[in-house]
C-alpha cells in the first residue's frame, strides 16, 4: 500500500511508467510538476515544462528513446473583439503547448496551439468571457518516431502533429476535420 499526503493541494495522474517507474503530478503551485518514483515509491526525479511555461498535469509520456513529452500551458491577454464584435477586449486565454525532451532533459521539440489553431476553432465560442481555456489539451500519445497525437477537449478534436517540423498531418473531429 502506498500513500502520500498532498496538503494543501492535491495530486493527480498517478500511473505506472516504463522501467518500473511511477509518476504523479503535484498541484501545489510552488511545485506544479511531475514527480518520478522508483519501484519503492521513492522520488528520483521531477519533470516540468521548459521556456517558462507551466506544466499541465494532464499528460506525461515516456518515449522509447529514453526521452519524454508533456503538455504545457501559457496564458496571455487577447482582445477577442478582433475575432468577434461581442468579444471581451481583455480576455485571459490559456493555450496548450507540446514539448518533447531527449533523455538528458534537453528540449528538442516545441509546438504551440496558438500557432496552428484559430481562436474560431473551438466548437463552443466563449468570446465574451474574461477567461478562455482555448484548446484544453487533455492527452498526448506517441505515434512512432514521426508524430504525436493530441486530444483537445474544447476543439472536440484529435490532431496528428509531425515531430519533424510541427505541421498538422490531420485533424479529426471539430470544425476543421480533414
Amino acid at each position: 500500500l502506498f500513500e502520500r499526503s498532498m496538503v494543501p493541494d492535491y495530486s493527480e495522474g498517478f500511473r505506472p511508467q516504463p522501467n518500473k517507474r511511477y509518476t504523479y503530478f503535484d498541484h501545489d503551485l510552488s511545485r506544479y510538476k511531475f514527480y518520478v518514483m522508483d519501484s519503492n515509491y521513492v522520488v528520483i526525479d521531477s519533470i516540468e515544462a521548459a521556456n517558462g511555461y507551466l506544466t499541465d498535469g494532464h499528460e506525461l509520456i515516456f518515449l522509447p528513446n529514453g526521452g519524454y513529452a508533456l503538455i504545457g500551458l501559457i496564458d496571455e491577454m487577447v482582445n477577442m473583439r478582433k475575432y468577434i464584435p461581442t468579444g471581451d477586449s481583455n480576455t485571459t486565454v490559456v493555450e496548450g503547448i507540446v514539448q518533447e525532451f531527449d533523455a538528458h532533459k534537453h528540449l528538442v521539440f516545441e509546438w504551440l496551439t496558438k500557432d496552428h489553431f484559430s481562436f474560431l476553432d473551438p466548437t463552443e465560442e466563449y468570446f465574451s468571457v474574461p477567461f478562455l481555456d482555448f484548446t484544453h489539451c487533455n492527452s498526448l500519445e506517441n505515434d512512432g518516431d514521426t508524430a504525436f497525437i493530441l486530444s483537445s477537449r474544447n476543439l472536440d478534436e484529435v490532431t496528428k502533429i509531425s515531430r519533424k517540423d510541427g505541421h498538422i498531418i490531420w485533424r479529426w473531429g471539430g470544425k476543421k476535420s480533414k
